[in-house]
């Protein structure tokens, strides 16, 4: 573009916006240059808007919201480039983001892509390799620019034409924070969420109740809402039971219950929703709900406790046991 052209376009950037410090930054270090800029906030059951909502706010810029839900899905079965620690495919999510945000450009008539990764700041996804396969797969070589790694990477198209100035760019490097903290200070920029969080696939706990649903092949947006709520057991069938652990956690987990699962209560006495994931259950999986319920209730010492249970869309046809509170090793169960 000649400089003609330059004085008569207004360019703008549309930049990934998770709501951390590293990509408020780099978005003010572009709001600098006199560029306009818009931002997008990818959601799904994994992370959600909350932190980008805030920081939009702060910078003034318009955000676009994106769910990714069922592309995530899709991912998590074979994601083309591995999983990280846990069951985080970084590197394909990352792409994703870069596809999807690669669209809105056109729509929204944005010239070049802001992120605010550093390089060497995350092992697996932000390390140069990284790097480059995002800018070869994405289709966007040269109009990817990273404001706080910018001069440690080879210039942008929009450095290359001096539409941004590459001298006012940085040149961060590694895991430490101190670059980013003191202009922190300078911004004023307040309780931005930590670098390590946003993101449940990183998460142990969570990876290992995702493994299992994505063993036995139950991957809907309810099935991975739920596994963020309550205790999860699973039998030697892979079955699952979710019992909650107070009254908020009842109300979501039976919310986002299949309809024909069988859902366990106290009989007219307060305690704990029980989920039992099979519309068919035996009789050993009703037994043990049915104890789950009773033993992470109030009258665990009880030698007996009813218990209700019904199908989710039956309410009205229930049934009634008297079961032994038990714990989920002596009904071999296995907590998850």
């Amino acid at each position: 573009m000649n400089s003609k052209n330059h004085l008569q376009h207004k360019f703008k950037g549309l930049a990934l916006l998770s709501g951390g410090l590293d990509s408020i930054l780099a978005i003010k270090l572009i709001q600098e240059q006199n560029i306009e800029v818009e931002a997008v906030v990818f959601v799904s059951p994994f992370f959600n808007s909350v932190n980008a909502e805030r920081a939009a706010d702060y910078l003034k810029i318009k955000l676009h919201k994106i769910d990714i839900t069922e592309k995530i899905i899709e991912i998590l079965k074979n994601p083309k480039f591995g999983f990280g620690k846990n069951l985080n495919p970084c590197i394909d999510c990352h792409l994703l983001m870069i596809k999807e945000t690669s669209k809105l450009m056109k729509e929204i008539g944005a010239d070049f892509l802001i992120t605010g990764e550093v390089v060497g700041e995350r092992p697996k996804s932000q390390n140069y390799n990284a790097l480059k396969i995002i800018e070869k797969e994405s289709n966007l070589k040269g109009r990817i620019l990273r404001p706080l790694s910018a001069k440690k990477l080879e210039p942008t198209i929009m450095e290359k034409e001096g539409i941004i100035d590459r001298e006012k760019l940085l040149g961060i490097t590694g895991r430490s924070r101190s670059i980013q903290m003191e202009l922190a200070l300078k911004y004023n920029i307040k309780n931005y969420p930590t670098p390590a969080g946003g993101c449940l696939l990183t998460v142990p706990k969570f990876a290992d109740r995702l493994r299992i649903n994505l063993n036995i092949g139950k991957l809907d947006r309810n099935e991975l809402e739920i596994l963020k709520y309550g205790r999860h057991f699973i039998d030697n069938k892979n079955t699952k039971i979710i019992v909650g652990r107070n009254e908020s956690e009842n109300f979501k987990i039976l919310e986002l219950a299949d309809a024909f699962s069988f859902i366990f209560e106290i009989y007219e006495k307060p305690g704990p929703i029980t989920i039992l994931d099979n519309p068919e259950p035996d009789e050993t999986q009703i037994i043990n709900s049915a104890s789950l319920t009773a033993r992470y209730s109030k009258y665990r010492n009880e030698e007996k406790v009813e218990v209700k249970f019904y199908r989710k869309n039956e309410p009205q046809k229930f049934n009634l046991i008297k079961v032994k509170p038990k714990n989920f090793d002596e009904l071999t169960l296995k907590l998850i």
